[in-house]
């Protein structure tokens, strides 16, 4: 029975009833969608707007359906966000392992050898059936999505740690070598390739309203190209500040991205021009980047921005690490500072927690 794609996520309840007995049963649906890529959508958004399972309010301190639902242990450590579709979650680790595993299990689906450390997210594309996953030993590769089969791998300049968007039969994805690839997802064949101004660590994102692929690159540059069948134009590009070593986020009109230099950004998704920056006044990867310079560095810290200003509207603290450096994002901090992770004992997680 086809649900109504508006329908919001969480536990509901099917009825039956049969057109000539007139009898009926009732049935618990648990309603929810994939994740099936980096930001959920081509544009990074993280946006599931029928999503509103863990939308309210919690009591600091008290847990709200966050205990693990199945513990899967890997053979190495974590180091990105695993993809989900299909009733699988699809995630990479240190060892140069990909593997599938059942979410309503935890059980291990199969497992396939990358070849290098993976430390980016997958793409799934489900009507394609593949997986598309880069690699440290200087690969983009593809697997069927319910057997683990390589399907086609593509050499690159550079170690992948970027992680593929896929639309429109395009894996769109970053390499080491100061290029974005446009690989055709059925063949694996390189259709194009554009050089950036440094190493492409973090994942491209991909407007489809305008045929535009944005991306950042470790020399603080972000890049825009209308993309074709043959061959890219570039749209435009501006200097950050800082190296850019995560995704942006087409949203709003605009291009919003996360610099190592401290800041974040708000471009003009048609020049580029940059409209706001706001000094963060910590160093976050997901958010801008590993930390470095003497900038300040927190831990548990959450900014809420206003987006037409870039004003910050909330923000919450804890642990601040290190003195704040009030320098101007132009200026390239140094490499003296640390960006730092409590873990249990020192060591780094090798668990994949399915939280529901």
């Amino acid at each position: 029975m086809p649900v109504p794609s508006t329908f919001d996520f969480g536990l509901t309840v099917v009825t039956a009833t049969g057109t000539a007995s007139g009898r009926s049963a009732t049935a618990p649906l648990y309603i929810t969608g994939a994740w099936s890529m980096l930001g959920h959508d081509t544009e990074r958004t993280s946006d599931q707007p029928n999503d509103h399972v863990l939308s309210e309010e919690v009591t600091p301190g008290k847990p709200y359906r966050m205990s693990p639902y199945f513990v899967y242990s890997a053979a190495a450590p974590i180091d990105s966000s695993p993809a989900v579709a299909d009733q699988l979650a699809f995630v990479g680790d240190n060892s140069g392992t990909l593997s599938a595993i059942h979410i309503g299990t935890g059980g291990l689906a199969w497992s396939a050898t990358v070849g290098g450390a993976v430390s980016s997210s997958p793409a799934v594309d489900t009507a394609g059936k593949l997986v598309v996953v880069g690699s440290s030993n200087d690969t983009v590769s593809a697997y069927a999505e319910k057997t683990g089969k390589l399907v086609w791998t593509v050499t690159t300049g550079g170690p992948v740690r970027s992680s593929p968007v896929i639309y429109g039969g395009v894996v769109y994805i970053g390499a080491g070598d100061h290029k974005l690839y446009a690989i055709a997802e059925n063949t694996g064949k390189v259709a194009w390739t554009a050089t950036v101004a440094g190493p492409v660590e973090g994942s491209p994102a991909f407007d489809p309203a305008s045929s535009t692929v944005v991306v950042g690159d470790g020399s603080g540059t972000v890049t825009a190209f209308r993309v074709g069948a043959r061959s890219p134009s570039r749209r435009w590009h501006v200097s950050v500040g800082g190296a850019v070593e995560n995704s942006p986020v087409i949203a709003l009109g605009g291009v919003f991205v996360g610099s190592k230099n401290g800041t974040v950004s708000s471009l003009s998704g048609s020049t580029g021009a940059r409209r706001w920056w706001r000094w963060i006044d910590h160093v976050e990867r997901a958010a801008s980047g590993s930390g470095d310079g003497h900038q300040r560095h927190c831990r548990n810290v959450v900014h809420r921005i206003v987006e037409r200003d870039g004003h910050r509207a909330a923000h919450r603290r804890r642990g601040c690490l290190a003195r704040q450096d009030r320098r101007r994002p132009g200026r390239q901090p140094s490499d003296h500072g640390q960006f730092r992770v409590r873990r249990s004992r020192g060591q780094r997680p090798i668990l994949l927690h399915a939280i529901w």
